[in-house]
């Protein structure tokens, strides 16, 4: 190979490897962008489920909003009830104050979910306590590390946050409104990298 053939190849071979970069950075990206139209619209979704959730959320130290949950592998849904195998597992951003701070992925196994499995889940940090310990984990077990209240309703959207006090919240709905039935205790939680 000539020098000025070798050059060509070395070249080409370094705008091939800087275009792989600059597709994998456009890529993540659009994944951000995605991630955060989803998050913003299932917070607008919530507020409209969840009366008084516009005073919790302003006094809550953290909002970990998981816009997408879907069920994905093998396994049956019958009814209300998932069975099987497969996975249920969604992306979605840690909010605080008004900044998004982390993106983050929701996994379970669907054999330990009641309900469909599909959906979106708020969980609400109440204390900076319980926020801390989120932040300090990679994978932060719901229920496990810190103790959370799964929220029910009184079918009109109403809850009664005063007598609350849990140091997290856990809210479960769909487009109809809150799955009051949907239990995602025991997921994992694991930060993930969008750029």
């Amino acid at each position: 190979m000539t020098h000025a053939i070798r050059s060509i190849f070395i070249t080409a071979l370094i705008v091939l490897v800087g275009s792989f970069g600059l597709a994998t950075d456009a890529h993540a990206a659009k994944k951000k962008k995605k991630i955060d139209k989803r998050v913003a619209n299932g917070l607008v979704e919530f507020h409209e489920a969840v009366n008084g959730s516009e005073d919790l959320i302003a006094g809550a130290t953290g909002v970990l909003v998981f816009p997408s949950i879907r069920k994905r592998g093998a396994g049956l849904g019958i009814g209300p009830i998932m069975v099987g195998g497969g996975d249920i597992a969604g992306d979605g951003a840690l909010i605080v104050g008004e900044e998004t701070v982390g993106y983050y992925r929701i996994a379970t196994e669907s054999s330990a979910v009641i309900g469909s499995g599909k959906g979106r889940q708020i969980l609400v940090f109440m204390t900076q306590e319980a926020l801390d310990d989120f932040l300090a984990s990679d994978n932060w077990v719901i229920g496990a590390s810190m103790p959370v209240a799964i929220m029910t309703d009184d079918g009109e959207g109403n809850y009664n946050f005063e007598n609350i006090e849990y140091p997290v919240l856990s809210f479960s709905y769909d487009k109809k409104g809150l799955v009051s039935n949907l239990s995602r205790e025991g997921a994992t939680v694991t930060p993930i990298e969008v750029k």
